[in-house]
């Protein structure tokens, strides 16, 4: 039997579980809290782990600092000319804009058939299949799919198509009555003019702006997740016995609505996804950022409305809480991130001294001196500052810095 660090609730030993303080994804890979369920642990990661690693931010860090073998398509970019391309990130971790291959397609052509009298006549033909007549590429993909190659792979295939209505008429009936009505024959050979185009080679950018939508309140939940888990392996679960670390804890685990019954056919499928099922147990999160959900929510019916109120006021309660115990965002532009960097290779988070402030009795404001976390991420590309206790924790020399 263990007690679970998170719910503080005595388990089977079959259940226990351990938590990644930093997702194993974001490649921490050995520096975790013991003795948590399965429960719990399942669904904080779905109700804040999975969005957090499914982030534009997240996915362009991992791509720029570990870079996939082969180049990865990250989306449009407008540059500042008003010009839109495709973004890469390529084995380097470097930007490129690279258009994919565009192919110009034809599904008929016109041939000229001569007659008995030697006159040429035109006619269109339609093709059982589309040919392609031209190709645009950058010249990061030329090499491998090269449009030309396919267009001239099309050629020979419209000739061995033109071949067979030679021989076999029936292949094209048209084609056929054609002939027939106007006393004329198929030419042996027929020329198909196919035009080349390859755009200017790929370019490198160093600094290029992108604007990359994050969800605050997710952010929020992530860090205090990890505040309250570094806590918690650094100092034991007695020292978060207290009003503050209490209100973190729930903030960030119960961001989840358990649910019987079939959401299919409710206006709730909108904003909720799941289910995730524990123990015959239906639980639901939040699709989307507390203002979309907001926007959605006033098209609901009354009765669905004010049975959902409260829970959708707690959530915007508990963001407002959680939004004045901490401050983060993004320290490095990403412009300048180089993948070679070392620097960039770790993950820190240490205990500081914050000051906060009580209101006194006369409207001043009184300074008192308490503890909070202090987390980098990637070499400080990502930074939170979190109050976790009203009072002064002496914990110099509890720091950790995991290197990958």
């Amino acid at each position: 039997m263990y007690i679970c660090n998170y719910c503080n609730i005595e388990h089977e030993d079959d259940t226990k579980s351990e938590e990644h303080i930093i997702p194993k994804s974001l490649l921490n890979k050995t520096f975790v809290l013991k003795n948590v369920c399965k429960r719990t642990n399942n669904l904080i990661a779905h109700a804040v782990e999975k969005k957090i690693l499914e982030s534009d931010l997240v996915r362009e860090i991992l791509l720029r600092i570990e870079p996939h073998r082969k180049d990865v398509f990250v989306g449009k970019i407008v540059t500042e000319t008003g010009e839109k391309h495709d973004r890469w990130i390529n084995n380097k971790g470097q930007q490129i804009l690279a258009d994919r291959p565009r192919y110009e397609r034809k599904s008929s052509i016109t041939i000229s058939v001569k007659k008995r009298t030697g006159e040429l006549i035109d006619f269109d033909l339609k093709l059982p299949f589309d040919m392609i007549t031209g190709g645009y590429a950058s010249n990061n993909f030329w090499d491998k799919t090269d449009p030309a190659k396919k267009a001239k792979e099309s050629v020979k295939q419209l000739q061995d198509y033109l071949d067979k209505c030679l021989k076999t008429p029936e292949t094209n009936q048209e084609l056929k009555a054609f002939l027939e009505e106007n006393n004329a024959e198929l030419r042996e050979k027929e020329i198909v003019l196919i035009e080349e185009k390859l755009l200017a080679q790929e370019k490198l950018f160093d600094n290029l702006e992108i604007n990359l939508k994050q969800d605050q309140e997710i952010w929020a939940m992530f860090f205090l997740k990890i505040a309250w888990t570094y806590s918690c392996r650094q100092l034991g679960r007695e020292a978060l016995k207290n009003n503050l670390s209490e209100s973190i804890l729930n903030f960030f685990s119960k961001n989840y609505l358990l649910i019987n019954g079939d959401l299919n056919t409710t206006p709730l499928k909108k904003i909720l996804r799941g289910p995730t099922t524990i123990k015959n147990e239906n639980y639901y999160f939040w699709e989307y950022s507390i203002e979309k959900t907001q926007d959605f929510f006033e098209k609901f019916p009354e009765s669905l409305k004010a049975e959902f109120k409260p829970v959708l006021e707690a959530r915007i309660r508990g963001f407002e809480i959680s939004k004045s115990l901490m401050f983060y965002g993004i320290k490095k532009d990403f412009s300048n991130i180089n993948c070679l960097d070392k620097t960039l290779r770790k993950h820190r988070i240490k205990f500081i001294a914050m000051d906060i402030s009580y209101p006194n009795e006369d409207s001043s404001n009184q300074k008192k001196q308490a503890t909070g976390c202090e987390i980098e991420l990637f070499g400080g590309i990502i930074y939170a500052q979190i109050l976790i206790s009203e009072s002064v924790i002496h914990t110099e020399e509890l720091s950790i810095e995991i290197c990958f």
